[in-house]
């Protein structure tokens, strides 16, 4: 399996997943820049959090403009592993300016439930 890790402007946590999944998992990973517009070849995507722009120019602000996001979300249509790292503590989301509520566990505990069917 070959794992991307995307590195946008002001994300953090980069080095600490690349590093966690090719030294601690033994994986084969690889750092893709933000202005890449496509992830062929590649498996599973990681995404890092960032925060160093503050909490009004967000790192995922900034992001969902990037070149690589159309390809992620392909990978994510095709069922191909899509990971978010370093949400942090909030329990909810903002898309387009509203919360949205959105907790970790809930949406793992709603998904077993689903495989349980």
């Amino acid at each position: 399996m070959k794992i991307a890790v995307v590195v946008f402007p002001g994300s953090n946590c980069d080095i600490d997943i690349y590093e966690a999944l090719h030294t601690v998992c033994g994986a084969d990973v690889e750092y893709v820049s933000h202005k890449r517009d496509n992830l062929d070849g590649f498996d599973a995507v990681m995404l890092p959090g960032g925060f160093s722009y503050g909490d009004y120019l967000r790192c995922g602000a900034i992001a969902r403009f990037a070149n690589i996001m159309p390809a992620i979300v392909r990978m994510a249509e095709e069922g191909d592993i899509v990971l978010f790292a370093g949400k942090g503590h909030e329990d909810y989301q903002l898309i387009h300016g509203i919360k949205e509520h959105f907790v970790e566990r809930d949406i793992i505990k709603e998904a077993c439930t689903e495989l349980k069917k």
